[in-house]
């Protein structure tokens, strides 16, 4: 688990196969990894329903991302059902993203 708004770098070299010598080559990558969005709401319409008899909405608005830079704000939403021996499955229900709107 990666922490949030903490940069982590990443660097990959060749070796030769067997003998371990460097072919001189490498690549690398930094990544910010994002905190949570903060502020804003999500609701879900109907309040109570019948799952798979009802249709259930959910809407989130208002939220703002950890850094401008950070844009698009991708998000999902799932749900965690509950289960008698503690553990706990979120089931992603569908992705989103917005282009540049929050």
């Amino acid at each position: 688990v990666f922490a949030a708004r903490t940069r982590y770098a990443f660097a990959l070299r060749m070796m030769e196969t067997g003998t371990g010598r460097d072919l001189g080559r490498a690549v690398s990558a930094a990544v910010l990894v994002a905190g949570a969005p903060r502020f804003g709401s999500v609701t879900v319409s109907p309040s109570e329903g019948v799952a798979v008899d009802d249709l259930f909405t959910l809407t989130q608005s208002g939220w703002i991302p950890d850094a401008d830079s950070l844009l698009p704000l991708q998000y999902s939403f799932g749900y965690r059902p509950a289960s008698a021996n503690g553990t706990v499955t979120l089931i992603l229900l569908r992705e989103y993203s917005t282009a540049s709107e929050y």
